[in-house]
């Protein structure tokens, strides 16, 4: 059988059921075939959705700072149900609230717990948007262009020189 009528059968059989979730959830049945249960598999993710992601406003950098929204904790379980057949040995996450809420939501739907560690550690926090938190970037009512509005033609055109006042510089964050 030619590769690529194995490749359409597989995407017919699995055909993601939840936007945003890609093709990961394609994926998921193949990687818990045994040849693989050996291997490590690193899976990035994102917290749920939180208050001010909701009101598109600049995140806080304390960690009592957001907290998951309700459709956050719904998309949060989402995933948990989806990762639950997954054999984690160890998940990593930031000490933000919004941050360990989704990594706990995943852990309480592990099918299996035993030895499965949950480490907080503060290397793993977000950008630092320093005076910019709280305000909003919403086109019809962006209060950073309005407050900042050097800064925020950075945001908007040159992000390599973007900074946050009293917190951190894009390009320093990400290196």
């Amino acid at each position: 059988m030619p590769e690529t009528e194995i490749v359409e059968q597989i995407s017919r059989v699995y055909t993601p059921k939840f936007s945003g979730f890609g093709e990961f959830l394609g994926y998921l049945p193949l990687w818990r075939r045994k040849s693989r249960k050996h291997s490590s598999i690193l899976i990035l993710v994102r917290h749920g959705r939180s208050i001010l992601n909701e009101h598109k406003r600049l995140q806080p950098w304390t960690p009592e700072g957001d907290i998951l929204s309700p459709s956050g904790r719904i998309q949060a379980q989402l995933l948990a149900r989806i990762l639950r057949f997954l054999d984690f040995n160890t998940i990593y996450t930031s000490d933000f609230l919004r941050v360990e809420e989704t990594a706990k939501l995943i852990v309480q739907h592990q099918k299996t717990q035993r030895g499965l560690q949950l480490r907080t550690d503060i290397a793993l926090r977000d950008f630092n948007f320093g005076k910019l938190v709280g305000l909003s970037v919403r086109p019809n009512h962006n209060e950073m262009a309005v407050q900042f509005p050097q800064i925020h033609e950075l945001y908007e055109n040159d992000t390599a020189q973007f900074y946050a006042p009293d917190g951190d510089r894009l390009s320093e964050f990400s290196s």
